[in-house]
């Protein structure tokens, strides 16, 4: 009887266990690599603040660091961060979360 009562607490103990959680997010590359697809809504020094559409025409304003080493290209052309506008949109490769590559088309 002492055997069923200690098996029982044992299975409820194990049941209610919490869940584990996976340590990176699922659409996140597993190297810490990403592609963004967004439109410019600024930019603040080494900052870019972009906007990006989300399900349901609910847009989601985002800041993305930018690398000092960071390569930005305007229409096929090698530009500087601050000649991004508001409007444009852009194609970001990100490594752990900087800015890596910018490719952005004007208007």
């Amino acid at each position: 009887m002492r055997g069923i009562g200690m098996a029982l607490v044992m299975a409820i103990a194990m049941g209610a266990a919490p869940a584990v959680r996976p340590t990176t997010r699922p659409h996140a590359a597993a190297n810490g690599k990403r592609t963004l697809h967004a439109m410019v809504a600024g930019v603040d020094g080494r900052v870019l603040r972009v906007s990006i559409l989300r399900k349901k025409s609910a847009v989601k304003e985002r800041r993305i660091r930018v690398g000092p080493a960071a390569v930005v290209t305007l229409n096929s052309q090698a530009a500087k961060l601050s000649a991004l506008k508001a409007g444009e949109n852009v194609t970001i490769q990100m490594n752990h979360g900087v800015a890596t590559k910018i490719d952005a088309t004007g208007q």
